[in-house]
């Protein structure tokens, strides 16, 4: 405490011992000197404090702060707080006043300014969206103060600015935000869970219209005796983040599809820490599933087939210390889970550090056991397929769509005695085996062409090989195209056919001598017709006479088995000449108007006497559509009917035999005869032959029933003279049908179509 004058230069009168422990000096140093405090002042502070000493007089009160330097030579902070004391009369008497020491304080307050300014940059400076709220009674919220980052994001997403929303509700702000009414109040509720716990709460917010998605905290503000007086709201931008979490999200999964898709196992080996990462598909590969391997050494190493294992070693010893590597690409065999091993390709990169030194193998496998497989399949095919070619005789050869020869089968070069270098290579035919023929130089490369064109192309040449012998192969050149239908290759083969060309040329002179000799008989026959005939018929004449005397019954049975033997040798003579006629070419038809009806009732009633003996039915059935009158030879169709009529007469012993003629369909002029029975049947292995002459099915028929074996042969030529064609329909034991057609136009006179049928009651 102290006491000085009160005008004049207001001089020290009175000082407490205080003064010692405030200051570190003794009262009497301020009583001695009048300057001595005036000059103890910080000289920032003297003038400031010398011009308030007066106000004390005016006011008769006041206070200030200073910096006084103490005896240890350091300025103090010190609080003065002075009283103007008056006489009776009012006049200033003195000034009284104390001080203390307030540096401790004065610097706290520093310590508060200064963190409160950095605050406030702080505040400013970060680009996260912050916001002070002031809470009032009942736990609302009143806007405070919000950053630089926060107004501009106001000013540029909703076009407000701060002070909008300085001093109004929180819950307003959030409504012009475009949060809806419930969101709202559980954003209230959520932060005055803040203010009630005394702890921050981390959400975050999604976008809308007005603001991007923000990961937000908000926090308590406690006062010194921890009261919640404000909180703190701060948004931090996320859409960045999430977009990167997307990105990284889609690139993994484009990774794992891309890993999936690609089917190879991924594996990394560090080499500084030691880790190995095999991925599911590397194990999978193996047979197993990814918790069942284990990512370490034994997996890795541990599963190389011996075999390959050394080689493994050596590989990565060169790649250890070869520094210009940086890529590996292997195949090797590891162990499945079965005991067996698979082929796989293991590629990759090495990863190096400064030094060079390898740091990591980062790879990938791909199974390749059916490809090794399928290429010793193939390989094996193509050894078989090269084996079967050469064991061809012929020449089979593989040609660029130009003519060049690209591969052959060995057998046929060396059989030419060629080199494979000599006909390889070049033009086909520029090869040694047409270089004396020139024509057929021009004409194989005309054909060539062609196939490469895309036409099938055969042929026969003459080759000469090098003894000069001269051979004709058979030559097929075929275009081999790809899928759109491009000729890429000309396949050709080709056959030595000198043998056999000189067999056909035997072959043929053999068959023009058997034909010629075969017509010098049928013209002899032919032409034997009269003279063979005429003492035949002679014989016949005379016998009729000679059965028309006067005879005993001896001379009489004799006579009458002459002439039956006399009739049918002149049978046998008159199938044998008809063949023979037809096969010189010698029998002509004739063309002439008939009635068809009456030529079948004639042939019906021919046969009646045989059938009746054998107590056989005959019929005879024309269709309605049937012309009555056609052109043709009614002798030579009566001759087939004749032929075909008794032999299922011959060779039925009951039942019925009957005569069908109709229209054939979609022809006017084609008739169809059919000739059907119940006799004995034909097997079907004979079936084929008994059109064929002196033929018939069963030698004994001969002896059991009679004839040349000529008939059914005379009537299937006559059929095809007739434009037409003979089969037969049988089953052994059931009968036989027999068909034939023949072209008979239609006669002029034709009044009437009217179905004729002919049965026993009609005969």
């Amino acid at each position: 405490m102290y006491t000085c004058k009160a005008d004049g230069d207001f001089t020290t009168t009175f000082v407490t011992e205080g003064v010692r422990t405030l200051w570190g000096y003794e009262p009497s140093d301020f009583l001695s000197d009048p300057r001595f405090w005036t000059e103890h002042l910080h000289p920032e502070d003297a003038p400031r404090v010398l011009r308030q000493l007066s106000r004390v007089v005016e006011h008769g009160r006041h206070s200030y702060d200073y910096r006084f330097r103490v005896k240890s030579g350091e300025y103090r902070w010190t609080h003065d707080d002075m009283r103007l004391v008056r006489d009776h009369a009012g006049n200033p008497l003195e000034i009284a006043g104390y001080c203390f020491d307030i540096t401790e304080q004065k610097l706290a307050e520093a310590a508060l300014r200064e963190s409160e300014a950095l605050q406030k940059v702080i505040f400013n400076s970060t680009s996260d969206l912050q916001a002070l709220y002031r809470v009032e009674p009942g736990n609302t919220f009143v806007t405070e103060a919000m950053n630089r980052a926060m107004a501009e994001n106001f000013q540029s997403r909703m076009g407000r600015s701060a002070a909008d929303f300085i001093g109004r509700d929180l819950e307003y702000l959030l409504a012009e935000t475009g949060l809806p009414a419930e969101e709202i109040q559980a954003r209230l509720s959520l932060y005055r869970q803040v203010i009630e716990e005394r702890r921050t709460v981390r959400f975050d917010a999604p976008p809308s219209a007005v603001r991007d998605a923000f990961e937000v905290s908000a926090s308590p503000v406690m006062d010194q005796q921890g009261n919640c007086t404000h909180l703190l709201w701060n948004g931090r931008n996320i859409s960045t983040r999430i977009q990167a979490e997307a990105e990284r999200r889609q690139s993994e999964e484009r990774y794992a599809l891309v890993t999936e898709a690609i089917h190879e196992g991924i594996f990394d080996w560090d080499l500084v820490t030691g880790a190995y990462y095999l991925s599911p598909r590397y194990k999978e590969i193996l047979g197993y599933r990814d918790e069942e391997l284990p990512n370490n050494m034994d997996a890795f190493f541990g599963r190389i087939h011996p075999d390959d294992s050394a080689r493994m070693t050596r590989t990565v010893a060169r790649y250890n210390h070869d520094h210009t590597k940086d890529r590996f690409l292997d195949e090797l065999r590891l162990k499945h889970r079965d005991g067996t091993y698979r082929w796989v390709v293991s590629r990759g990169r090495i990863v190096r550090n400064d030094r060079g030194d390898p740091v990591r193998y980062v790879g990938a496998i791909g199974d390749m056991t059916e490809r090794v497989e399928s290429a010793a399949k193939l390989a094996a095919s193509e050894k078989r397929l090269r084996d079967i070619l050469n064991s061809l005789l012929g020449f089979v050869g593989l040609f660029t769509p130009d003519g060049v020869l690209i591969d052959c089968n060995d057998t046929a070069v060396e059989d030419a005695g060629l080199k494979p270098e000599e006909v390889l290579g070049k033009p086909f035919w520029e090869t040694p085996g047409w270089r004396y023929e020139p024509e057929e130089q021009i004409r194989v490369r005309d054909t060539m062409m062609r196939a490469a064109q895309g036409e099938i192309v055969r042929f026969e040449t003459r080759v000469r090989d090098l003894g000069q012998q001269e051979m004709i192969v058979d030559f097929t050149f075929r275009p081999l195209c790809d899928a759109s239908g491009a000729v890429r290759h000309i396949i050709g083969h080709g056959v030595d056919i000198t043998a056999r060309k000189q067999a056909e040329h035997e072959l043929i002179q053999a068959k023009e001598a058997a034909e010629s000799s075969n017509r010098t008989k049928s013209e002899f026959l032919a032409n034997m017709s009269h003279e063979i005939r005429t003492p035949m018929n002679g014989v016949i004449g005379l016998t009729e006479v000679l059965l028309d005397t006067s005879l005993d019954a001896e001379q009489r049975d004799y006579l009458t088995l002459v002439k039956k033997s006399a009739e049918s040798l002149l049978v046998i003579i008159n199938d044998i000449l008809d063949v023979s006629k037809i096969e010189a070419g010698k029998l002509r038809l004739e063309a002439r108007e008939f009635d068809l009806r009456e030529v079948a009732l004639d042939i019906i009633r021919s046969f009646r006497v045989s059938a009746d003996a054998k107590h056989l039915s005959l019929a005879c059935d024309v269709g309605g559509g049937v012309p009555a009158w056609v052109r043709g030879d009614p002798e030579r169709l009566r001759q087939i009917l004749i032929n075909l009529v008794g032999n299922a007469i011959k060779f039925t012993d009951h039942g019925q035999v009957s005569v069908a003629i109709e229209l054939w369909p979609d022809s006017a002029d084609v008739l169809h005869f059919a000739v059907r029975d119940t006799g004995i049947g034909i097997p079907a292995e004979k079936q084929a032959m008994i059109f064929e002459a002196f033929t018939q099915v069963d030698g004994s028929f001969t002896r059991r029933f009679g004839g040349t074996g000529l008939g059914l042969t005379i009537a299937s030529r006559l059929v095809r003279m007739m434009d037409g064609r003979v089969w037969v329909e049988s089953k052994e034991g059931y009968g036989s049908t027999f068909h034939f057609t023949a072209r008979l136009e239609a006669a002029g006179r034709n009044a009437c179509s009217s179905t004729l049928s002919i049965g026993p009651a009609g005969l």
